[in-house]
């Protein structure tokens, strides 16, 4: 019995060690999202996000997410802007997200994160 248990104790904890960030939140200094033009919002926007509270929500909501193939049509494109001059592109749409290549269902949509 108590095998089982130190086993069960060891996957738990090798379960929460392979947690690990999407996007890199480190030396982000600004983030970029671009609302393209629909039916409902005929005229695309920007909005620019600089304060740190507001980078840290938003970079943990877009984390907080599954890895899952999916088809969509972005309807966000979020540009990350680094401390050294790199950037990064994130397309958006609903709860899904592509990010270098990869789609993740989001546990929320982006609209909601953005408000």
């Amino acid at each position: 019995m108590q095998k089982y248990l130190v086993l069960l104790l060891l996957l738990t904890m090798q379960k929460c060690s392979n947690i690990t960030e999407v996007i890199n939140s480190n030396n982000v200094k600004e983030v970029t999202i671009r609302i393209d033009s629909t039916s409902e919002n005929p005229i695309s926007k920007e909005v620019k996000v600089t304060q740190s509270d507001s980078l840290t929500f938003i970079l943990r909501e877009l984390n907080d997410c599954n890895k899952e193939p999916i088809k969509f049509y972005p309807t966000h494109r979020i540009k990350l802007i680094y401390n050294n001059g790199e950037e990064d592109i994130i397309f958006c749409s609903g709860s899904s997200m592509k990010f270098k290549g990869v789609t993740y269902r989001m546990n929320k949509s982006i609209r909601s994160i953005m408000q």
